[in-house]
């Protein structure tokens, strides 16, 4: 069967973590999530300054799994389109010789309560600049994450 890489993405407060957390349930795949860098002492704790790593680490993470052909669910804001465009680059790169890469972009919509406390005017920020991804699917969540 093909390797499968699903992309979810949306503003934060939306939902992103808890559906992913339920399709890891139901499938099996591997979460990869920028947010787990930002986790320490039970908290989250962001620090732009930290971008650049913890993107570095998610994308060796993922160059990893994809060597074993292992299905991989991402999650993120992942606004712009060239960040898309860079994971599944990188992992049909990796993906083992023969095995075919199936992507499935989900953009996740809800208003529940932003647990990391991003400020109102950085979700403004990202949400302006949001790009479409054509074919990508929306789901709208409710606070247990259901569709």
């Amino acid at each position: 069967s093909p390797m499968k890489v699903t992309i979810i993405r949306g503003l934060p407060g939306s939902g992103k973590t808890t559906f992913a957390l339920k399709k890891v349930e139901v499938t099996g795949a591997v979460l990869i999530e920028s947010d787990q860098f930002r986790t320490r002492d039970g908290g989250y704790v962001f620090n732009g300054a930290e971008t650049n790593a913890i993107n570095n680490a998610t994308m060796k993470m993922a160059r990893i799994y994809a060597q074993f052909g292992a299905d991989i669910i991402f999650t993120g804001v992942f606004a712009k389109c060239d960040t898309i465009s860079r994971i599944l680059k990188t992992l049909k790169a990796y993906k083992p010789s023969g095995e075919t890469l199936h992507a499935e972009i989900i953009r996740v919509v809800g208003d529940h309560p932003n647990r990391h406390r991003v400020p109102q005017r950085v979700i403004d920020e990202f949400e302006a600049g949001y790009e479409p991804w054509s074919g990508e699917t929306f789901v709208f969540t409710d606070n247990e994450g259901e569709v």
